[in-house]
């Protein structure tokens, strides 16, 4: 007799309408910065973090790069990106969820021109006011 541990799958937390805000805020930051948006957005809600994953957002001379064996050019491009946006991205997940951002890790694999954004979430509630941040 076997038994099958399974855990209860995870459900989404949230609403459509946050999500899709932060979709829509994503994509916009895309446009500003890189000159593109990804095609298509998807993301989730879950209760300490959000997963944003982005498709189809790959600018040509990445492709250009990365057929002529320079990926690792194009991910440290997309990691200089990440970092000076990233303020940005905190700045979008605090405004749409009412809560303090932990850390946004980023990952592009260029292969699937895929890009995800894990938002960890402080589970302490809402984000710092303007006038208590420090440095962040």
């Amino acid at each position: 007799m076997s038994t099958s541990l399974r855990s209860p799958p995870v459900q989404p937390h949230g609403n459509g309408q946050q999500a899709a805000a932060i979709s829509n805020a994503f994509v916009q930051l895309h446009r500003r910065s890189l000159g593109k948006g990804p095609t298509k957005v998807k993301t989730y809600v879950f209760d300490d973090m959000v997963l944003c994953v982005l498709e189809g957002g790959e600018l040509p001379f990445e492709k250009t790069l990365r057929e002529r064996g320079n990926g690792t050019l194009v991910h440290e491009v997309r990691d200089a990106l990440h970092a000076a946006v990233r303020d940005e991205c905190r700045a979008i997940i605090e405004r749409e969820t009412g809560r303090s951002v932990k850390t946004v890790l980023s990952q592009f694999d260029p292969e699937w021109d895929i890009e995800c954004k894990l938002v960890l979430l402080d589970s302490a509630g809402a984000p710092p006011s303007a006038s208590t941040a420090s440095g962040r």
